[in-house]
């Protein structure tokens, strides 16, 4: 489009405007260059820096104790009830989900060996293996309380695209339970279907079973902190959005799943809030509280919002400090807020395994 040479300010005379170009009387401004494809990525990276600074800016990151407590023995009572008798044989379907320039995802199928929830369990893995020569670290994924892995999965890719295998655990159905005992048995059901996991694992000659690790969010954070001490070949642990004295969050968090579940219960049941709450406190073996005090803060990564309701945050707090106040990222946002800031968490997330499980050579 172009603008009559009259109509111009005397500024547009100047030498500084010789480019451009004069046709009948009119300037006719000579288009801008489309940027490059190479000059848009590089903008989006900056860009993408730039809001990785912003957010962590807002980030509160503590370190571990400068001395930190021994871990205690796990109690009898909770070893008696997470009895676990390994198989002496594995077998396994496999199923090829996804490949790509990265990584593989494969899908492993087998007979679940315990059964605390039902009879005949299938235990189904997604299997994310990275493309290397070496014997890789593999990290076990706990998954959130429902919905359909979506988190779960962009933490695997982004685990297994940075070398370290990725084994996502996938969870029973949850439904609302007949009697509150359910719920711990969910629990105990979670925790042996990992140590199963980890049992798959020391069959696979491209795993290293030496430097393992578990991660989990929300309620796979939950499992997490309850399995870390029950397992000696787990050698790091992160623990996300997390706490711990379970009948208090299952009673009072704001988590729609949970609220709906605790509702139907109650009116099912015709019980008040309060009874709710303290029928909880004798049946919920399967606590992080209760094993706390067992859990070397050296292994541990936490991870805490500060304005959480589905898992309040006094409670994670509560957890940190039983744990023996391990190395914490706090971030300023509530539970599914803290979306905001996984670039971040991820970032600390790979360097917290490099550091435990050491890392592989590119």
């Amino acid at each position: 489009m172009g603008i009559p040479e009259e109509h111009l300010p005397p500024c547009c005379s100047s030498p500084g405007h010789q480019a451009s170009r004069r046709r009948f009387g009119v300037l006719v401004f000579p288009r801008r260059p489309r940027p490059s494809r190479r000059s848009v990525l590089a903008g989006a990276r900056w860009l993408a820096q730039l809001a990785l600074l912003i957010l962590s800016s807002g980030c509160l990151h503590l370190r571990e104790a400068s001395k930190p407590r021994p871990p205690q023995p796990v109690p009898a009572r909770i070893l008696e009830a997470v009895t676990y008798a390994r198989p002496d044989l594995l077998i396994c379907t496999v199923s090829n989900l996804e490949c790509n320039a990265r990584f593989s995802i494969q899908r492993i199928s087998m007979q679940a060996n315990a059964n605390h929830t039902s009879t005949n369990r299938t235990l189904i893995l997604d299997y994310y293996r990275p493309k290397s020569t070496n014997r890789v670290a593999v990290v076990l994924v706990l998954p959130i309380i429902g919905g359909g892995y979506p988190l779960e999965k962009y933490f695997c890719a982004y685990f297994a695209r940075h070398g370290l295998a990725a084994v996502l655990v996938r969870r029973d159905r949850l439904r609302t339970p007949d009697h509150l005992a359910e719920i711990d048995d969910l629990l105990r059901q979670a925790a042996l279907d990992s140590r199963q996991a980890l049992d798959w694992v020391e069959t696979r000659p491209e795993l290293d079973p030496q430097r393992a690790g578990i991660f989990g969010i929300s309620m796979g954070g939950i499992r997490a902190a309850f399995l870390t001490p029950l397992d000696p070949r787990i050698r790091a642990s992160i623990i996300g959005l997390a706490g711990g004295d379970l009948p208090y969050i299952v009673s009072y968090s704001k988590e729609p799943g949970i609220t709906r579940r605790r509702r139907a219960y109650m009116e099912k049941n015709k019980i008040t809030l309060e009874e709710f709450h303290e029928g909880l406190k004798p049946v919920m073996l399967s606590d992080p509280l209760n094993v706390a005090p067992s859990i070397d803060p050296d292994k541990v990564l936490l991870v805490l919002a500060t304005f959480d309701t589905a898992v309040p945050s006094r409670k994670g707090f509560e957890l940190r400090r039983a744990m023996g106040t391990p190395e914490t990222i706090i971030v300023p946002t509530g539970h599914y807020t803290a979306l905001l800031y996984v670039p971040y968490i991820q970032a600390s997330c790979l360097r917290f395994f490099h550091e435990k499980l050491g890392r592989d050579p590119e």
